[in-house]
C-alpha cells in the first residue's frame, strides 16, 4: 500500500524515526538503535494502527504483518493486509491480497 506513514518512537523519548511506503508498499526505518519501540502506521481514510512494546535487538531486522481498516463502517469494513518492514537492510516487497469474495462485493458504476 502506497503512502502509509510509518513511525517508531521509544517510550519516554522525543526521538522518532519515520518513513513513507513507496508504490510497492516498501519502506525502511534507518539507523534505529536496539531498544523497545511503539510503532504507528497511518494513512488517510484508514484507522491508525499502533503496536506497542516492540523489541529491536542488535543486528536484527524485524518483519511485522499489519492490518489497516477503513474508517467507514458502511459499507462493511475493508481489511488491507501489509507485510511491513520495520528495519530492513535488504531489498523487500509487499503486497495486498484481495480475495474473490471481496471483489464480488465491490459496487461497480
Amino acid at each position: 500500500m502506497v503512502d502509509v506513514v510509518v513511525s517508531a518512537r521509544a517510550p519516554g523519548s522525543d526521538r522518532q524515526w519515520m518513513a513513507v511506503t513507496d508504490a510497492k508498499g516498501d519502506y525502511r526505518l534507518q539507523d534505529v538503535p536496539p531498544g523497545h519501540y511503539t510503532l504507528h502506521w497511518e494513512k488517510e481514510v484508514y484507522e491508525p494502527h499502533v503496536l506497542s512494546d516492540v523489541q529491536l535487538r542488535p543486528g536484527r531486522n524485524l518483519r511485522i504483518q499489519t492490518r489497516l481498516y477503513t474508517r467507514f463502517r458502511y459499507p462493511p469494513r475493508v481489511e488491507l493486509f501489509t507485510d511491513s518492514r520495520v528495519v530492513d537492510m535488504s531489498s523487500s516487497s509487499t503486497g495486498i491480497r484481495v480475495e474473490a469474495n471481496f471483489i464480488r462485493r465491490v459496487p461497480l458504476r
